[in-house]
């Protein structure tokens, strides 16, 4: 069975983020005058850092134009902010550049890089070597394509339905009235027939019913784990 993301939790999200968006706006409205101070404050002393004696005729413009924009920051206009903004916020990249480099850097110097790794590892490779020590992924890889990948369609691999679809598609509802006779005909086909005894069960359901019981009547986890491992390891077995 699969599952989807909740669509409420999701919209949740996005409300959190629009609010807060909002809210942001809001603060920096009604303190335009103490934004404007801060911002200019802030990108003054960045050019000053950069002051240097062969580019001081560019740079002592720019800071003298957020010197005064900050002296004077209750009459300057959100246009006028954001003009100073455009001629003045390019110092930003400037500090950028020892990120770029620490960030490449330790990109470079990563293990799972294909270059540094014994291996190949992607996301054909991936599956085979995590089964080594995760046999539960072992079901998966057995019932993958060439490719590595369980790209199934079928029924069996759908998505599970929802209430309201598991009733539509089975036709349950009749004048929005569930059939209940309908409704246990089709629970009753899905989950098979009747066992008669443990003649009946087949070898991995056998199994299934070891692990269960050595888990919940003999409290016996690491035995359960490791017959579970064993019957994943076996579907590799073709």
């Amino acid at each position: 069975m699969q599952n989807r993301q909740s669509q409420g939790a999701w919209e949740g999200e996005q409300a959190q983020m629009l609010l807060a968006l909002c809210a942001a706006v809001l603060l920096c409205w009604m303190f335009f005058d103490i934004f404007v101070y801060w911002t200019t404050w802030t990108l003054y002393w960045l050019w000053k850092m950069v002051d240097f004696p062969f580019i001081h005729a560019w740079a002592g413009g720019k800071i003298n134009l957020l010197a005064d924009v900050a002296n004077h920051a209750k009459a300057v206009t959100l246009d006028e902010w954001l003009e100073v903004m455009n001629a003045t916020s390019g110092i930003l990249l400037l500090f950028l550049i020892p990120l770029v480099i620490v960030s490449s850097w330790g990109l470079a110097q990563h293990p799972v890089l294909p270059f540094r790794s014994k291996r190949l590892v992607n996301i054909h490779t991936l599956p085979g070597l995590v089964s080594r020590f995760a046999p539960s992924v072992i079901p998966v890889l057995a019932a993958s394509g060439p490719d590595g990948l369980m790209n199934d369609t079928s029924p069996s691999n759908a998505w599970a339905l929802k209430p309201e679809e598991f009733a539509e598609r089975y036709n349950l509802v009749q004048r929005k009235v569930l059939d209940r006779e309908a409704a246990r005909a089709v629970f009753e086909e899905q989950v098979g027939d009747v066992h008669d005894g443990l003649l009946d069960l087949t070898p991995y359901e056998r199994a299934l019913l070891a692990v269960f019981g050595l888990q919940v009547f003999l409290n016996d986890r690491k035995a359960a784990t490791r017959l579970l491992d064993d019957l994943n390891r076996s579907c590799m077995i073709k």
